[in-house]
């Protein structure tokens, strides 16, 4: 996606979905948590947080406004599930800038987790480190 860009990379991406019968829309259904689901997980006391609406691979590449719509239409989701407002959040990829804060602030977000542990010199309430499952994958995979 960084080297082709998004238009390129997401027409390779249909290719191959098509290419190999796969639907977007049987694959959403197999792989994403409906409403039900995000229910039942409050339900039980967890914290149902944002992560943008389309997931953009790199979030710190689109404009301000771009952003802010990309948060705006999945808080507005979520809120018309839940029906709380989201005040967590993680980072898609981890591609954020101050922008991005300015924006989730703006919000109400009072809490975001970045997708790794890199040490950063100063940190906002907003970019908690966290280990991404595919980081964790990886170094699994490492050591077998």
């Amino acid at each position: 996606d960084r080297v082709l860009g998004p238009v390129r990379y997401n027409k390779i991406m249909d290719g191959m979905l098509s290419r190999f019968e796969y639907s977007k829309e049987g694959l959403a259904q197999r792989l994403l948590m409906d409403g039900s689901c995000l229910l039942r997980l409050q339900d039980e006391g967890h914290l149902i947080g944002l992560h943008s609406h389309t997931h953009p691979m790199s979030m710190a590449s689109l404009s301000a406004s771009r952003q802010k719509e990309e948060y705006e239409a999945n808080s507005r989701r979520l809120r018309s599930i839940l029906r709380v407002r989201p005040t967590a959040m993680s980072h898609p990829c981890n591609s954020y800038d101050p922008g991005t804060l300015a924006i989730l602030k703006g919000l109400g977000v009072r809490l975001g987790f970045r997708a790794n542990l890199a040490p950063v010199k100063e940190r906002s309430e907003l970019e908690y480190p966290r280990e991404d499952h595919a980081n964790i994958m990886k170094m699994i995979e490492e050591r077998v």
